[in-house]
């Protein structure tokens, strides 16, 4: 099994990027926020996870080890194959999925095309005993989801929403305050 790859950038694609790793290029199944921050020559190593099935044989790749894990956690839930995980992952941090099954919210889960209300809740009953999260960690999220929502309500994307939130990142305040003060921040760059 491949494990860890470490090499340079030689294409890129909406989903996948190529490592040239020795004198080998794997192409290989890639989180959007991986995707956006790389760039064609960009050395870098990710931690690999190779899915095996009778018609292909897939590698993805992840910047940490905690974002393989996690994703091999959401695979090992029946109905949810790799790219519907990778898909998952990109809807937000992964201390906000944590939080969000912690919490049982099936409605984050569900925006992902294919994730219905069933699967969304058998990956909350599978996974909430094995995600080792503190009860403090789902709070926060908590708040910073429903800063989320408010800012999506008010025309504005969710990653917009997620980029102006990380110049919010005071633990004390509330969602309100934090939409307050994210608005504030969206108001001076336009």
């Amino acid at each position: 099994m491949i494990a860890l790859l470490t090499g340079t950038v030689r294409e890129k694609t909406a989903k996948t990027l190529t490592l040239v790793a020795g004198a080998v290029g794997y192409e290989i199944y890639c989180l959007a926020v991986l995707l956006e921050k790389t760039r064609i020559g960009d050395e870098m190593t990710l931690y690999t996870h190779q899915y095996v099935r009778e018609d292909a044989l897939e590698l993805y790749g992840f910047a940490t080890s905690a974002e393989r894990s996690f994703f091999r956690l959401l695979i090992s839930v029946t109905g949810v194959g790799p790219k519907s995980a990778l898909t998952v992952m990109s809807l937000t941090t992964l201390d906000e999925l944590e939080a969000a099954i912690i919490q049982g919210d099936a409605a984050l889960l569900t925006k992902v095309s294919g994730i219905g209300t069933k699967t969304a809740s058998r990956i909350i009953v599978d996974l909430k005993g094995k995600i080792a999260s503190g009860s403090d960690a789902g709070s926060r999220s908590s708040v910073d989801g429903d800063a989320i929502d408010a800012l999506v309500g008010l025309g504005y994307s969710v990653r917009e929403a997620r980029e102006v939130l990380k110049h919010v990142a005071d633990p004390k305040l509330s969602s309100g305050q934090k939409v307050q003060a994210a608005l504030k921040l969206l108001g001076t760059k336009q």
